[in-house]
């Protein structure tokens, strides 16, 4: 179920309190890279590059 700017927000069958949200915003919002980046130092974890981040994707069906 989505509110206010959530697109989705999704909550896997995993062990422990895990909830996803996810806000589509327009154009770019700063780019696939800032965006990664911003969320890796959010967790504590260091920056990576464009060529990391494409090895790390993938398609959710």
């Amino acid at each position: 179920m989505a509110s206010g700017v959530r697109t989705a927000s999704l909550k896997p069958a995993v062990a422990g309190h895990v909830e996803v949200s996810l806000t589509v915003l327009p154009g770019m919002a700063g780019g696939d890279l800032a965006n990664v980046n911003r969320w890796r130092g959010q967790l504590g974890l260091s920056a990576i590059d464009d060529a990391a981040i494409a090895s790390l994707r993938a398609t959710v069906q």
